[in-house]
């Protein structure tokens, strides 16, 4: 489970009306308006002068709507004078191999998914609708000890794949054989704070302030597609090559004058 903070100015507490606060959440991806009461620390109902609660049961890449209100013997309750506000705690878990007949990995391309329609996280806790709040994946691929970009940045917003398997996910080809690389990535979600949607990314400072990473090798080749003989005994070895021993099939017709 993930934490979010709500931090809020407290009605006139000495108002007379007044006898408590009360915070309330909800994941967008079932319904728009707050609703749920448990799952903060320190557990609702507030007193009159709390000013910050925490949501410690937050789940990893979903959007919570959150409002606080003020708990009213007459005429109440009043919730918190600038709406619902929204948060997300970014996590890599959705981090997959590519699904299907084609190699994540080969010597020349690598076809990264990152899973964003998952039935349950790393912690075995099912999401609301099996649905997480990503919008899209902004990758980049990097060489040479993650010093040297090699495509990027390619934001991906359309998904592919089917059922809960689906996911962003991007070809990178061209690649050289035998090479080490890493794809650095960042989650792409919408937020609706001060009543303004506004998009965030994973690698923000007010977030992960990194970026989610990946090493990978792409698979080597042989140089040398068969064996090389020493024919003329010149003191070339095979040694001095890298080989496959060499294979091949001669179609063979023939006509035979009657």
């Amino acid at each position: 489970m993930s934490t979010i903070v709500l931090n809020w100015t407290p009605a006139l507490a000495s108002s007379s009306n007044f006898t408590g606060q009360r915070a309330k959440a909800s994941a967008i991806v079932n319904s728009n308006v707050p609703s749920m009461v448990d799952g903060f620390n320190p557990p609702n109902i507030l007193s009159k002068t709390a000013f910050s609660t925490q949501f410690i049961t937050a789940l990893p890449n979903i959007v919570y709507a959150f409002t606080v209100e003020s708990i009213c013997l007459n005429n109440g309750p009043a919730v918190n004078t600038n709406g619902i506000q929204e948060q997300i705690v970014f996590s890599c878990v959705f981090e997959n191999v590519k699904a299907g007949a084609a190699p994540e990995v080969t010597n020349t391309s690598y076809t990264p998914r990152i899973v964003t329609h998952v039935n349950t996280d790393v912690h075995g806790t099912n999401y609301p609708n099996g649905i997480s709040s990503i919008i899209g994946v902004i990758f980049y691929l990097y060489k040479d000890s993650n010093t040297v970009l090699v495509e990027g940045p390619v934001p991906v917003n359309v998904l592919t794949g089917t059922s809960l398997n689906q996911g962003y996910e991007y070809a990178f080809l061209g690649l050289q054989p035998g090479v080490e690389y890493t794809l650095r990535y960042a989650l792409v979600s919408t937020i609706k704070t001060n009543g303004a949607f506004v998009q965030v990314r994973s690698d923000s400072a007010v977030y992960l302030n990194s970026f989610c990473l990946r090493t990978i090798t792409t698979t080597n080749t042989n140089t040398s597609t068969c064996s090389i003989y020493d024919i003329n005994n010149q003191g070339v070895t095979s040694a001095d090559y890298t080989y496959t021993p060499c294979t091949s099939t001669i179609p063979m017709t023939s006509t035979i004058p009657a």
